[in-house]
């Protein structure tokens, strides 16, 4: 098989990847039933960490995130495209979920994080901003099966960020991902 097939098999795989979440939506009485209860979105992701004013610092002077958090604050939301990130200490942040929920040991929690860029070399240009910042590189920039380009840091608490560039995707006016068809 020659390399542009092999490159088009892989953008067809990520074109198909990405189209499958039309694939298991619910039919159309069954969603406008779920759509009056929950709105298909996802507002806030919160990461429980181990140093708060650690924490801030990494996301706010390191990777440029903008916040009006504080050192000293109890919570911290960034502004991103779309969906808000905030950090919140683990201890709180399981206690706040239930008395029952046990901190796990540190390693891969089954959870990743994604960065999309515009361009193909802001991949490692990122990834030495987030090197610079404190984080530790896992997997550095490389072409990938579906036919991107991306990388992996791991933040200061244990978090697993992937930079990824796809040719598939592109951003709205508000900075959404939107994938082409």
């Amino acid at each position: 098989m020659s390399g542009s097939s092999n490159k088009g098999a892989a953008l067809d795989a990520g074109r198909t990847r990405c189209l499958e979440i039309g694939r298991h939506w619910p039919g159309p009485s069954e969603h406008d039933r779920w759509a009056r209860i929950m709105k298909p979105r996802i507002t806030i992701i919160t990461l429980g960490v181990a140093d708060l004013p650690r924490a801030i610092r990494f996301y706010r002077d390191g990777l440029g995130f903008p916040t009006d958090a504080k050192d000293d604050a109890s919570i911290a939301f960034f502004m991103t495209g779309g969906v808000r990130l905030a950090l919140y200490p683990k201890k709180a942040l399981a206690e706040d979920i239930s008395e029952d929920v046990r901190l796990s040991p540190k390693g891969f929690g089954g959870i990743t994080l994604a960065h999309n860029v515009s361009r193909k070399k802001e991949v490692a240009e990122v990834l030495a901003l987030a090197e610079k910042a404190g984080a530790r590189i896992v997997k550095p920039a490389q072409d990938t099966f579906w036919g991107g380009y991306s990388g992996y840091f791991r933040d200061l608490d244990g978090y697993y960020w992937e930079v990824a560039w796809a040719p598939m995707c592109t951003f709205d006016r508000t900075g959404a991902l939107i994938f082409k068809e």
